[in-house]
């Protein structure tokens, strides 16, 4: 009975001994696979520039220039594809009737199509950079708007401060109600103020993708062209447009039949088409740089165009303008100041020959003085002599009346001259 103990226990003992070299040499292979794929890992030295990698647009075979005319061309203008963009409404919060009525709407869209089409569900960020803008500029006309009537008030506040004492009672009543319409105004600023600011903070939360992103459902057919569908071989143009003409016709029975369905659906455009494709081929570069921005940026352009030309040709014409308009008053100048010497030039004359009136009239009447003191002493011919000293005496004054007047009438044209000379030299100078 020992000695089949002692068997069972050896047995059991070499079941042992083979479970532990087995269990140590399966923790063994797992360690060194580990350790060599992580070694594989951090000593990889794979040159991936030798693989033929491709981008997602060698996949999608459209032509050069082939998204225009609101459809995509593709097979070298042989295949045209367009798509319509749709909007629902909340089917399960309507009755059953309006869902059972839009159900049988939807059969009958279903049954207008012929060719197969393809239903795409995308979502993409909501664009809302115009909206934040409309938002941003409301918000600088308002604040300027509160800060002219904030100045306002502090005008009159300083102003009573200093006149206060001298107001009547009408003025400081005046001032008083005034006060109190600039206080309401400032409060209903500060409101719309606050209202505008919360509105910009909830539209940029929108844009920058914290919210869902929008969610674009479009349907895309297409039609291809077959030569076995025309009696003659139709050339490239004639291809173009009965595509087009075939495109518009599907487009306008899908978009008429998914409207009695109570779903908004329109036309996709060229812009939008390319904004698709590029969300499909680069979806981070498409959601970091808008379309219009890659519209108008000259980067991949041969040949860039600008303004400066035109500006240069506006800046010479203002220079010409200017120029002339420079010599034009140079030379208004150049003859006021000669009008003005000539005038002067009169001016002078007509003081020298007033002052020379001037000097023989005096000269006469020291001659006329003369003649009458030589002949006092002939006592007889003093009857003569007076008559005669009378009659040249009374032609001396009226003569010398008649000069002084003349001096008085040339002095006052040569004051009129030279106040008419002033007065234009004064317009020149201004």
């Amino acid at each position: 009975m020992s000695y089949i103990f002692q068997q069972l226990n050896n047995i059991m003992t070499g079941i042992l001994i083979v479970i532990t070299v087995f269990a140590a040499l399966f923790f063994l292979i797992m360690y060194r696979s580990r350790k060599k794929k992580r070694v594989s890992f951090d000593e990889d030295d794979t040159d991936y520039a030798e693989f033929d990698r491709k981008n997602v647009k060698d996949y999608i075979k459209i032509d050069e220039d082939g998204i225009k005319d609101d459809m995509i061309s593709l097979e070298n203008g042989k295949r045209f594809v367009g798509v319509i963009r749709c909007s629902g409404f909340e089917f399960y919060d309507e009755d059953y009737a309006v869902q059972a009525a839009t159900c049988q709407s939807y059969y009958g869209f279903v049954s207008t199509i012929n060719k197969p089409i393809s239903y795409r569900q995308y979502s993409k960020p909501v664009d809302l950079e115009n909206t934040i803008k409309i938002y941003q500029d409301v918000y600088q006309n308002v604040l300027a708007e509160y800060m002219a009537v904030r100045d306002e008030l502090k005008d009159i506040a300083s102003h009573l401060k200093e006149t206060l004492k001298d107001l009547s009672d009408e003025d400081k009543g005046i001032y008083e109600k005034r006060i109190r319409e600039l206080e309401r105004q400032i409060e209903a600023y500060k409101f719309r103020l606050f209202h505008i600011k919360d509105e910009i903070r909830v539209v940029n939360k929108y844009s920058s993708g914290a919210v869902l992103p929008d969610p674009v459902e479009t349907y895309v057919f297409e039609w291809q062209y077959d030569p076995m569908d025309f009696s003659t071989d139709l050339t490239q143009e004639e291809i173009y447009a009965r595509a087009k003409q075939e495109l518009n016709a599907k487009a306008s029975s899908m978009i008429h039949a998914l409207s009695n369905s109570h779903v908004k659906a329109v036309r996709c455009k060229t812009d939008e088409l390319i904004e698709m494709f590029r969300f499909y081929s680069s979806p981070v570069s498409a959601s970091r740089f808008k379309l219009k921005d890659i519209k108008n940026s000259s980067f991949f352009d041969d040949i860039n165009t600008s303004n400066s030309l035109h500006d240069l040709q506006k800046q010479v014409v203002d220079q010409v303008a200017l120029n002339s308009q420079m010599e034009y008053m140079k030379e208004i100048h150049e003859n006021a100041q000669e009008a003005a010497k000539r005038a002067l030039d009169s001016l002078q004359e007509v003081y020298r020959k007033a002052e020379e009136e001037e000097d023989r009239l005096r000269q006469e009447r020291e001659n006329g003085n003369d003649s009458e003191v030589k002949s006092h002493p002939v006592k007889n011919n003093v009857g003569e002599q007076e008559k005669s000293t009378d009659s040249e005496d009374s032609n001396s004054y009226v003569t010398g009346e008649s000069e002084t007047e003349k001096l008085k009438n040339n002095s006052d044209i040569a004051n009129m001259i030279k106040d008419s000379v002033s007065g234009q030299l004064l317009i020149e100078d201004e």
